[in-house]
């Protein structure tokens, strides 16, 4: 005796947030935030590499020696703030790939399992 094919249980209904999408956005948005602090640090270091160069026309002795340590330092900061940036545009670059790569979903799966007598099986409904 077979008996007819049912359902015992069904998935519960995805949920429709694209986590992929969701992930690739806020890599981006961190990618351009690093990006912008990388270029805040190049303008400061190099208003005070220049600051530094033009008191280092006009002095001599200790004063030059301080004011060479300020230039150097400005030089550092300006050399940190393009490796920043530069980073940060990698970052923002792999957020959007990311963001680009996300599948969108245009339908939705169902599972569910049936038993017969003797046979048990899972049933998988689609559109995509």
């Amino acid at each position: 005796m077979t008996t007819a094919a049912t359902p015992t249980g069904a998935s519960a209904p995805r949920s429709s947030t694209n986590w992929q999408r969701v992930i690739g956005v806020v890599v981006t948005v961190c990618g351009v935030a690093t990006a912008t602090l990388g270029g805040i640090l190049v303008y400061e270091g190099i208003n005070q590499t220049n600051d530094a160069r033009d008191r280092l026309k006009m002095e001599g002795g200790a004063a030059y020696d301080a004011d060479k340590l300020v230039f150097d330092d400005g030089k550092s900061r300006s050399e940190r703030g393009w490796i920043t940036a530069g980073v940060g545009a990698g970052v923002l670059l792999g957020g959007a790939i990311v963001t680009a790569t996300a599948p969108e979903r245009s339908g939705s799966i169902a599972l569910a399992t049936w038993v017969v007598a003797g046979r048990s099986g899972l049933a998988i409904r689609g559109a995509w």
